[in-house]
């Protein structure tokens, strides 16, 4: 969690340069953010409602075989490795949605145009 709050936090504070008035008021409020992000979604607040999700979900024998695993060399690298993957595909992500915006944003204007609203 302490991980993903901090990812949060780094992607909030990237983006197109600014004064440094404007870096100073989003650095706070990315601290801000994030401060109350691990307050109001710590995990003493989140465990029960995942506790419920996973009895919901799994049976006894499946959470013994994902306790197995996340105990096992390759589950600890998964659980050690995983923010790494994620923080990267997300990257992945935004650099493909600099292309994939404009050519959803054409798109959507010709069907408005040939829709005929006003746009």
């Amino acid at each position: 969690m302490d991980s993903m709050y901090a990812g949060m936090e780094q992607m909030m504070r990237q983006g197109k340069p600014l004064s440094a008035e404007q870096q100073r008021v989003l650095d706070g409020f990315a601290t801000r953010f994030a401060a109350v992000m691990r307050e109001d979604m710590s995990w003493q607040k989140m465990r029960p409602l995942y506790v419920q999700l996973y009895r919901d979900s799994f049976d006894q024998e499946e959470i013994d075989g994902m306790l197995a695993f996340y105990a096992s060399p390759a589950g600890l690298a998964v659980v050690n490795k995983m923010p790494v993957v994620m923080q990267k595909s997300m990257a992945l992500s935004q650099s493909l949605m600099q292309s994939f915006i404009p050519k959803m944003t054409a798109a959507m204007k010709d069907a408005m145009t040939e829709a005929k609203i006003a746009n």
